[in-house]
């Protein structure tokens, strides 16, 4: 099996090289059997390391994204062209279907790291950028707003990361739901931060309308969890981002609705949350989807 990794390693990548240097069909392929196309290489290949190889999965998923890399680099050297931004989505696709194939083996430890995975680490800031880069259309200053939104959450962050250290909290999943709303609400008071913030700093109609967003997503999650009526938070961040980038974007959307899947399936596995929960994120992002369907935006 793991010979069979590594020749469908290479094969991958010297025909991303042919095909871009002119040597295979022209054939332009609309994005879906694109998307399909790199969830059966990365998907296969992450199954296929996992299975024969016995790595912990953080180190499958960088091997497996790594080789995604490759591929898209050598796409770069076969067509003697870089197009930075269609690098960047397509090694997220890549990385997302080597999550995928991890998925696929159904082990515990798998879902526990694709959770950090995930969010926070891409989810929450990639989403962030996406939605002020949405509002803005320009891509520093939507850098410049995200950096300020998640610095003005750092306080959680540290809190966080701390009180599991110093056993305030008992994981740092934070499965005991009686650790949650404690920290849920200091999350709000950073959002209620970045919202003073942007109004302080003169922020554009946009950025305000979006730390608006943020702020109202972190007191309705934070309410729902102090009243028992728990949603899987990771799940419906993904959810709502992909909402909000909807209406500019079709390629935004369909990895955090991508993401979102993934989550639903490794916050029940890791046993962070029942079915239900993750059932109430999808039910409350339909919610607020639906609006956007019914009064699109001009």
């Amino acid at each position: 099996m793991k010979w069979l990794a590594l020749l469908w390693a290479v094969l991958a990548m010297g025909c991303a090289a042919a095909m871009s240097a002119g040597y295979g069909p022209d054939v332009r392929s609309p994005d879906w059997v694109h998307w399909v196309g790199h969830l059966v290489l990365f998907g296969g290949l992450a199954w296929m390391l996992d299975r024969s190889l016995g790595w912990r999965p953080t180190v499958t998923l960088f091997v497996a994204t790594g080789v995604g890399v490759g591929v898209e680099l050598a796409q770069v050297v076969g067509s003697g062209s870089l197009s930075p931004g269609e690098l960047v989505f397509d090694t997220m696709v890549d990385a997302l279907a080597a999550m995928a194939g991890l998925a696929w083996g159904r082990r515990i430890v798998t879902a526990q790291a694709m959770g950090w995975w995930l969010h926070p680490a891409l989810v929450f800031p990639l989403g962030l950028f996406g939605t002020f880069y949405a509002a803005l259309r320009d891509v520093q200053p939507a850098l410049a707003w995200t950096l300020l939104a998640v610095a003005s959450l750092l306080p959680a962050a540290i809190v966080w990361l701390l009180g599991v250290r110093r056993g305030w909290f008992g994981s740092l999943d934070l499965v005991s739901r009686g650790d949650r709303p404690r920290l849920f609400a200091l999350a709000c008071g950073c959002c209620l931060l970045f919202v003073a913030l942007a109004h302080l700093l003169g922020a554009p109609g946009g950025v305000l309308g979006v730390a608006h967003g943020f702020l109202l997503t972190s007191v309705l999650i934070t309410a729902l969890t102090a009243t028992g009526l728990k949603v899987s938070g990771h799940v419906t961040i993904a959810l709502l981002l992909a909402v909000a980038i909807a209406p500019w974007s079709i390629r935004g959307p369909v990895l955090f609705l991508s993401a979102g899947i993934l989550l639903s399936w490794c916050r029940v596995r890791s046993r962070c949350h029942r079915p239900i929960e993750v059932v109430g994120a999808w039910a409350l992002s339909a919610v607020v989807f639906l609006p956007t369907v019914l009064l699109p935006l001009p």
